[in-house]
């Protein structure tokens, strides 16, 4: 995937357009709608009515951003961005499974500390885990592949894996012919990061 620019608008979850003052929009725009009425009836600084604008700000950049991802076209519009002057590739940001806002892979986890009550088997594996699971896979991936996928330990290499279309396809055609018995997946996923390892180390060279 390439590498994402910077976008400082914000995508309506009801009209799926771009604006610079969501909430302006929202309220002067969709006031209708029950989620926006319900926000507007609380006080004008009110926590509450904060965190509701926060949510549908990130449900429809959330839309947004999945069709970026699909497509392979265009900017995401994450939680956090790169620091002046830096560009960061797509896929190195994840949805957060509860409010949906993208973050940096490395740090979803942390954030998921505080966006949601942890449980007890929380950990930071599990959260990466849920956000991949948000994220769309190619029309062609089967759902024992996207397993094996997100089996993976979540690195480089696996998020190089899974934006490589020719690999995905040669592997898809590797379990076709190795089966679906677990000793086969865990030896599949091993072959998948010697593969993707190599097509790391290729590209260091083109």
């Amino acid at each position: 995937m390439k590498k994402r620019k910077w976008d400082k608008k914000h995508f309506c979850v009801f009209c799926c357009k771009p604006y610079s003052k969501i909430a302006q929009h929202l309220e002067s725009a969709h006031d209708g709608e029950m989620e926006v009425a319900h926000a507007l009836s609380l006080k004008k600084k009110s926590k509450k009515r904060k965190e509701i604008f926060d949510r549908l700000r990130k449900a429809g950049d959330y839309e947004h951003n999945m069709e970026v991802l699909k497509d392979r076209r265009g900017s995401l519009v994450v939680n956090k961005r790169a620091k002046h002057g830096e560009t960061a590739p797509g896929d190195t940001f994840l949805p957060c499974s509860n409010c949906r806002g993208f973050y940096p892979k490395k740090y979803i986890w942390r954030h998921a500390k505080l966006c949601k009550p942890m449980s007890v088997s929380s950990c930071k594996l599990q959260h990466v885990r849920e956000s991949l699971a948000l994220l769309p896979v190619k029309e062609f991936v089967s759902k024992q592949m996207k397993g094996i996928l997100d089996s993976m330990t979540q690195d480089d290499i696996a998020l190089m894996i899974r934006n490589d279309d020719y690999m995905l396809r040669f592997i898809e055609h590797f379990i076709s012919k190795a089966g679906h018995s677990t000793h086969s997946e865990r030896y599949i996923a091993q072959k998948m990061r010697e593969l993707g390892r190599l097509l790391k180390e290729f590209r260091k060279i083109t």
